[in-house]
């Protein structure tokens, strides 16, 4: 069970990620790119993944599949703020960014490393998530909520259209805020 950011991770323990992060992320094999050898460990870790077998269902709760208009407001840029990311973890990204910009597709800043940035609607890294193929053997259920009804309608943060998938077994909509 996931809310919120923790259904897209619950969703990522069920995926299989095959290249397509990775090709979102850079235009050159990580073969390609000049990393140290830990750095290649840490990148292939982070880009090439496997579903969790153990897994067979999920129910989400509030989940922005599709992003949220939340992460580019006021709001999202407070809760961005509060966000600050271990001195490792940032020089980690401004290097291998640095080193390898010519194989770049995203700007590898700190940004990027910040989560609630990409819940945006426009996320690449969502647009990742949602066209990896279905894992047939993982039945996913979607609880959603929604306090406004009629053209606000989603739960205060999630939009409706943004939390529904259409491959999810079951749906309902609960009136409930975030």
């Amino acid at each position: 069970i996931g809310h919120s950011m923790g259904g897209l991770i619950a969703r990522l323990l069920t995926e299989d990620s095959g290249d397509a992060f990775w090709n979102m992320a850079w235009s050159a094999p990580i073969s390609q790119l000049d990393l140290k050898p830990d750095e290649r460990q840490t990148l292939q870790e982070a880009f090439f993944f496997k579903r969790l077998p153990f897994i067979d269902r999920v129910v989400f709760l509030g989940t922005p599949h599709h992003g949220s208009p939340s992460a580019t407001n006021t709001l999202g840029w407070i809760g961005s703020q509060l966000i600050e990311l271990p001195n490792p973890l940032r020089l980690f990204v401004r290097s291998v960014g640095t080193k390898n910009k010519k194989y770049a597709r995203m700007n590898f800043d700190e940004d990027l490393m910040i989560s609630v940035r990409q819940l945006r609607t426009d996320s690449p890294v969502l647009t990742t998530l949602n066209n990896l193929p279905r894992i047939k053997e993982v039945h996913y259920h979607n609880i959603i909520g929604d306090i406004y009804g009629g053209e606000e309608a989603g739960d205060g943060y999630v939009p409706i259209e943004s939390a529904r998938v259409a491959w999810a077994e079951s749906e309902v909509i609960v009136p409930a805020g975030h």
